[in-house]
């Protein structure tokens, strides 16, 4: 039976009550944490049911993390459409086809670019921001920390450089061909450093200093900055972004739906890649005017989205939210560390767990939801009296033990809502949801389509109400 529901926008599905009754986010502003181990849903029970929710918001922009060869993609591109949204593929490696009517360019470093053309005065705060995408900082190794800074050096003058005198190259690839040829980028230093009105005068003869003073960490560092491009050396991405006619900031602002994506086996090392995007979106949110903005991202441990992590206190102020999407905490917590993963938890207002397979994960979360009292019984038999004797204990004993997180339904989650508590619930899963769940494609990297088997109807924004 089908539940229709008709209840305020942007406010995603959870899951569902053991009667069948919907469960939905507090708040339209509210972040959340899905872990789920392998198998556990995060697609099928996580971001799809996400964007089902939110697409009848039309004032809302959604960017989905679709690294696994665009099954989200290629599921929603009907529905897309169905529901009157734009809709666009970042598809540099033609998953879903090079001749796909959805594929969009985008260039990665777009928020450099706008913040430049618009006299911004954070363009060197946003440069540091992509410098420490491409060089990641890692937490508790000050030691080495020069290592690290002197090549995101040389990405920083190269990248003012270039915005100086063409910003239109102003992409990985092309930081890429001008570090990496020894004479451009020798002969773009000794210009700089020619040109009293140059504002790269200072940094372009500091560094042709270093190159003469101590020639061999000269080389260590401009090495290790060309490594860090590496990527983009080749095809497709060496010209990834220069016929770029959007922007990551005209997509927030006219409510695109886009999906990032990536051949499953290559996600992990495309992580740059994708958090450069995820930044230059990121950064058209948090300036004004950009409207809301929903983040879905899916594997977020592979991608050096350290921008996303740390400033979610911000961004309910500027009307972005996130899901994040993890295969367990440990995870996140390697990747980012263990303050910065504390700081996430405390602002994502719903936190879900699909599917716990870690011992210690388990243990953590069984201590979080707590005990309740218990009553035990004991029979005795007195040398007195012939006859038993029954004793009642009271006692305390955790509501689920590791044991029993590690073994939940399929069907089943834990669910965390901030002002509420812990709540044992259903999954609800993409084909539970109509009308849009007769609209979705198939899915091309586990093969077919649900069979559609609607428990809440959610209004598309399309229909009239009864």
């Amino acid at each position: 039976m089908t539940t229709r529901e008709h209840r305020r926008r942007g406010r995603r599905i959870l899951g569902l009550t053991f009667d069948g009754k919907p469960i939905y986010e507090p708040s339209a502003n509210a972040s959340g944490l899905i872990i789920a181990a392998m198998g556990g849903g995060k697609t099928t029970c996580g971001a799809m049911p996400a964007i089902q929710s939110l697409l009848a918001d039309r004032d809302q922009a959604l960017f989905v993390n679709d690294v696994k060869d665009g099954e989200i993609a290629a599921q929603i591109a009907a529905l897309c459409k169905a529901y009157g949204r734009k809709f666009g593929i970042v598809d540099p490696y033609a998953v879903l086809g090079a001749d796909n009517p959805h594929r969009i360019e985008l260039n990665p470093l777009s928020a450099v670019q706008v913040a430049d053309s618009e006299g911004h005065v954070d363009v060197p705060v946003i440069l540091d921001k992509v410098t420490n995408t491409l060089i990641e900082e890692p937490s508790g190794d000050e030691r080495n920390r020069y290592w690290r800074e002197s090549p995101r050096d040389f990405l920083h003058t190269a990248s003012r450089i270039v915005l100086a005198h063409n910003p239109r190259l102003l992409t990985p690839g092309g930081l890429y061909a001008m570090l990496a040829d020894p004479h451009t980028w020798g002969s773009a230093l000794a210009c700089e450093a020619a040109d009293p009105d140059s504002a790269q005068r200072c940094d372009a003869q500091r560094l042709l200093a270093l190159k003469t003073d101590n020639a061999e960490h000269y080389t260590q560092h401009l090495n290790a900055a060309v490594s860090a491009l590496r990527l983009f050396a080749y095809s497709p991405l060496d010209e990834d972004g220069r016929r770029a006619e959007l922007t990551h900031a005209e997509l927030l602002r006219d409510g695109w739906v886009v999906c990032l994506i990536a051949p499953a086996r290559l996600a992990d090392r495309l992580g740059s890649y994708f958090a450069l995007h995820t930044l230059s979106a990121m950064e058209a949110q948090l300036t004004a005017g950009s409207g809301r903005a929903c983040f879905v991202l899916d594997e977020f441990c592979n991608a050096p989205l350290r921008e996303a992590v740390t400033k979610i206190t911000l961004f309910r102020a500027y009307g972005l939210k996130c899901l994040y999407i993890a295969q367990s905490r440990q995870d996140a917590v390697r990747r980012y560390g263990e303050r910065e993963i504390a700081t996430l938890e405390e602002n994502c207002t719903v936190k879900q767990w699909f599917k716990v397979s870690n011992f210690e994960e388990a243990e953590r979360l069984s201590r979080a939801i707590g005990e309740a009292v218990s009553v035990t019984s004991s029979l005795g038999l007195s040398t007195e009296q012939p006859a038993l004797s029954t004793t009642l204990n009271t006692g305390r004993q955790r509501l689920f033990t590791p044991y029993e997180l590690m073994s939940l339904p399929d069907d089943e989650q834990i669910l965390h809502v901030a002002g509420l508590g812990f709540v044992h619930c259903r999954k609800i899963r993409q084909n539970q949801i109509a009308p849009s769940c007769n609209l979705l494609g198939d899915n091309p990297l586990e093969g077919g389509r649900l069979t559609p088997d609607p428990k809440v109807w959610l209004d598309a924004g399309t229909e009239e109400t009864p």
